[in-house]
């Protein structure tokens, strides 16, 4: 045992990178006591050689015996047999740790255990599984299209989105260039801009383009430089760009409704210009009728007459009570679905949008079709657009018969009406809102008298008066929305003021010097129920507006706010989209936190917001405008908007928090509240929330914004995680190749150890074999029954040793390619039958029957030494591993280019766990009958073979029912 600790032997040890322990037993073999340890030992375990010597083990590690590592000490110091204990965590009140062990006992019966520490190891594997499921959570979930390139462009990842889209097989097209998939793209110029964000790393978009992947899809396509390749985010804006044209299309044909002159004619023409904007399997226009809605005119299945009763169920009649557009998807199976017959088809989607006439709903129109999900936000928009047409259409034609009666005979209104519907279709193309005020001020010069007259603004709580007509005005350009005046009377209230005479109004301001206003007209510009604006006319002319002129500017209005939350919504749908951009370029996702709020606050304009990330089951406020929810955690079970928004995975826009029982009330009183989440797929990753003081704050202008910019939180985030996750990648591929270069180093180690100790121990054996036969032959000598018996198992003994060495280096000259081969044609069949009787006192020593079935000659080229020692290896493995009375069969069967030999046993068998450890040195198999093995046998044999270019493998139908060690040889070398 000293020359292994002392002098250079030492440093080897100490240096090996593994832990080497040596234990002597005690109480009887019960526990065992440090005699010898390595520097590794003192490393992992955190203890001095000093304090270990001598100490038993038990006291040492308390765990050791619950560990399991005990049992196998008491074990191999019983039987000798060595183990391996394979990697498990061991833990007590000091140390917690993953170890792997490797246990022998030493011919002076110490015990020696060589163990590696696993633990950073095991924490790595389990972070880095953690972290891929993450990625691929995030890559695989994410609406957008997500595509990874290497520097040469090749596919080398792409999500869910990518495949439903093109409709192709991954496996088809990972490792292939991308002109190998899609050759058109050279030609839109893509090509080579992304070959060039690839060479200099600066991004690029593409607005408004059709994707290769999907013929008439439109994206947004932006390019981004990853590592040393590309990754490209697309995303599908084909439903805005279809929104546009609809809009194009309904402007196009709006103006026939002004033709129309009976409810029936617009109900017709309306369901016309549906036709054209929209596919679908009906669509009806249907008119309240006291307490029930009748279709007077549809397309698509003929239904027959249609009554809805309004007291019962039916989106139709939610629809009506609630006077709000309703876009339903599985509606057949939606509570409140009014089936009105199940003869022709299934309704997925279904599309019902009111026709408000003065402020009471006068009709529906109702959509359905059996396609899932098959209209939009945009969609919904554009038929909400056409029903604000058609309720100011039915305003000249349906009141009731006398007001009928009377506009038709007002020539003047008519025309007023008619010139209004040309107007409207100007509004409806405007881009700014200097337009909309030029196109108003028309209209309003036209047709009105008045003094003064304004399009005022709503501006946080204050009314810019930004468009002033007629003499100039003496007050100041802003009103508060907490003081007099007639017109803001109008925007706090949401009615129109039809003023006759000012004089004894007490909300009148006088704005002009030397001049009495006596009439004004203030009518707000509503848009989802909340006032934006005010149109107001003032002139000296007592009552001068008429209901019919109070109709027509109401109508204006409407058009106005149309037109102005188209706008409002494309400059901050615009705004927002570029600085979304800045998402894109994130590298963490703090930076992505910051860059979030700054588009909140300073793009949407939505202060007190947080933002709310899903981590362990509970949502964690990661910032945060409100201080008394910083670093919050909201457990996904418990109450709040914004955990029902990320259990129900869906917006959640709250008019007035105070009737919404999970909502958690801080130190701000909030009265509104916009709760998004932040989605991947079908799976939330967080939640975007604003909240407002005001009630009703929110519009579904801000609704959609919020959602287009929590689908852009998550693919940054997407983005960012995976890039974290290709650093954490790259670092473990570092750590794996530090680890193959640590055990190729402990292997040459091994080796050098090997061929040095086996070459020490030849030449001291060798000469005990020759003194015990001298001994023994020695005529001259007399000797003792029992010291010949003696001397007789030490020559046997000191022979196995010599066997064993020879095992060795043979097992070392393979490892190191020092082992040579010379082959030469020979006779196969020739060599085996000499082995086999060379062998047979073995066999007959234990009574087993042996058999060569082979042809007479089987010629091969092979080294004839080696391949003697591949077949006498295998043939004393059957005979020692085959019971008494067993068989052998030895089977020679030639074949095109090779011979297959088969060695067959009836022997103690093998199970599958033990064909997998076999062919290597100590595979620590623990054997039947007795007997144990080093394997450096079987080792030899597959080296051997290997270099013959051969196979060799076994079979086994498990543990007693034999094994048949197979080896195949080419003919030729």
């Amino acid at each position: 045992m000293d020359p292994f600790f002392s002098g250079s032997y030492r440093d080897v040890i100490d240096n090996m990178g593994l832990a080497l322990v040596i234990y002597r037993t005690v109480d009887d073999g019960n526990d065992f006591i440090f005699v010898e340890v390595n520097a590794g030992v003192e490393e992992i375990e955190h203890a001095k050689r000093e304090d270990l010597i001598g100490e038993k083990v038990t006291e040492v590690f308390p765990g050791v015996d619950e560990f399991g590592l005990l049992d196998v000490l008491r074990r191999v110091h019983q039987t000798g047999v060595p183990e391996r204990f394979p990697i498990g965590m061991y833990t007590d009140d000091r140390i917690t740790g993953w170890r792997d062990n490797y246990v022998y006992r030493l011919d002076t019966g110490e015990i020696v255990v060589v163990y590696k520490d696993e633990t950073e190891r095991k924490q790595m594997e389990n972070e880095l599984r953690a972290s891929e499921d993450l990625f691929r959570g995030f890559m695989q979930s994410a609406i957008d299209v997500h595509i990874l390139l290497d520097k040469d462009m090749r596919y080398l990842d792409f999500n869910d989105s990518w495949v439903k889209q093109s409709g192709m097989k991954k496996e088809d097209i990972i490792g292939k260039n991308v002109l190998e998939v899609f050759p058109q793209m050279k030609a839109t110029g893509r090509y080579d801009a992304y070959l060039k964000v690839i060479e200099t790393g600066e991004p690029v978009t593409f607005l408004e383009v059709e994707a290769v992947s999907a013929r008439g899809a439109i994206h947004d396509i932006h390019a981004y430089k990853a590592g040393s390749g590309l990754g490209v985010i697309s995303r599908n804006v084909t439903d805005r760009i279809k929104y546009q044209d609809q809009l194009e299309a309904l402007h196009e044909h709006i103006n026939s409704l002004e033709r129309c002159k009976s409810v029936e004619e617009i109900s017709e023409q309306t369901l016309n210009i549906i036709d054209r904007l929209l596919d679908f399997n009906t669509v009806g226009f249907l008119i309240r009728e006291e307490n029930q809605m009748r279709e007077i005119s549809s397309r698509g299945y003929d239904f027959g007459e249609i009554l809805i009763p309004l007291d019962g169920t039916g989106i139709i009649a939610k629809t009506v009570e609630k006077k709000e557009s309703q876009l339903i998807y599985d509606a057949a199976t939606h509570p409140d679905y009014y089936e009105a017959s199940d003869e022709y088809f299934l309704t997925q989607t279904e599309m019902t949008v009111p026709i408000i006439v003065q402020d009471n709903v006068f009709g529906v129109i109702n959509i359905e079709t059996e396609v899932p999900r098959a209209y939009s936000e945009y969609d919904l928009k554009v038929i909400e657009i056409l029903a604000k047409h058609v309720s100011s259409n039915i305003i000249s034609i349906w009141a009731d018969e006398k007001e009928a009666f009377a506009r038709s005979q007002s020539m003047e209104f008519q025309n007023k009406l008619k010139t209004l519907h040309d107007h409207a279709a100007a509004l409806a193309s405007t881009e700014t809102f200097d337009e909309i005020a030029n196109i108003t001020q028309a209209y309003l010069l036209q047709y009105f008298e008045f003094n003064i007259g304004g399009l005022s603004i709503v501006e946080g709580d204050q009314l810019a008066n930004r468009y002033v007509w007629g003499a100039e005005p003496v007050q100041n350009m802003f009103r508060s929305l907490d003081g007099p005046g007639i017109i803001v009377e109008a925007v706090n209230t949401g009615r129109t003021l039809n003023i006759g005479d000012v004089r004894d109004n007490p909300l009148y301001i006088d704005g002009l010097i030397g001049v009495q206003m006596l009439s004004e007209l203030a009518v707000p510009v509503v848009f989802e129920g909340k006032a934006i604006g005010v149109i107001n006319l003032e002139t000296e002319v007592l009552d001068a507006y008429s209901e019919n002129d109070q109709q027509l500017v109401e109508t204006l209005a409407e058009h106005v706010a149309s037109a102005y939350s188209k706008i409002q919504y494309d400059e901050r749908l615009n705004a927002l989209h570029s600085f979304s951009l800045e998402l894109g370029v994130t590298k963490s996702e703090n930076e992505i936190i910051e860059t979030t709020f700054r588009i909140m606050r300073e793009v949407l304009q939505l202060p007190n917001a947080s933002i709310q990330i899903l981590k362990d089951n509970a949502l964690v406020t990661v910032g945060v405008d409100l201080p008394e929810f910083q670093a919050m955690v909201f457990p996904i079970d418990g109450k709040g908007v914004t955990v029902r928004v990320a259990r129900e995975a869906r917006t959640i826009r709250l008019g007035d928090v105070r009737l919404d029982p999970d909502f958690v009330k801080g130190t701000t009183d909030s009265r509104s509240e916009l709760a998004v989440p932040i989605m991947v797929e079908d799976r939330v990753l967080g939640v975007l929330n604003v909240e407002s003081e005001e009630l009703d704050a929110y519009s579904s202008d801000d609704e959609r914004m919020m959602e287009v910019l929590a689908r852009n939180v998550a693919s940054a985030l997407s983005r960012v995680h995976a890039a974290e996750e290709k650093v954490e990648l790259e670092r473990q591929v570092l750590v794996e190749q530090v680890r193959v270069e640590q055990e190729q180093e402990l292997g040459e180690l091994k080796t050098q150890f090997i061929s040095t100790a086996t070459h020490e121990l030849r030449t001291p054996v060798t000469s005990i074999l020759g003194y015990i036969e001298l001994i023994l032959e020695d005529p001259n000598r007399t000797i003792a029954p029992d010291i010949r018996n003696d001397l007789k198992v030490v020559f046997r003994n000191a022979t196995r040793l010599v066997t064993l060495t020879n095992d060795l280096l043979d097992v070392q000259r393979i490892t190191s390619g020092r082992f040579d081969i010379q082959p030469k044609k020979n006779d196969i069949v020739s060599i085996i039958g000499e082995i086999l009787e060379e062998m047979s006192p073995l066999f007959s020593e234990k009574q087993q029957e042996i058999d060569l079935i082979s042809p007479k000659e089987v010629m091969v080229d092979f080294d004839e030494t080696r391949i003697s020692q591949l077949f006498v290896n295998l043939l004393r493995n059957a005979n020692k591993f085959t019971p008494a009375e067993g068989n052998v069969t030895v089977s020679v069967e030639p074949g095109e280019d090779h011979v297959q030999v088969s060695v067959k046993d009836s022997g103690v068998g093998l199970s599958e766990e033990d064909i997998g450890k076999l062919f290597v040195p100590f595979p620590g198999i623990r054997h039947g009958l007795g007997e144990s093995s080093t394997g450096l046998g079987l080792a030899i044999c597959k080296g051997i073979v290997d270099m013959h270019n051969g196979e060799i493998w076994v079979e086994s139908d498990g543990p007693g029912k034999g094994s048949t060690f197979i080896i195949r040889l080419p003919f030729k070398q």
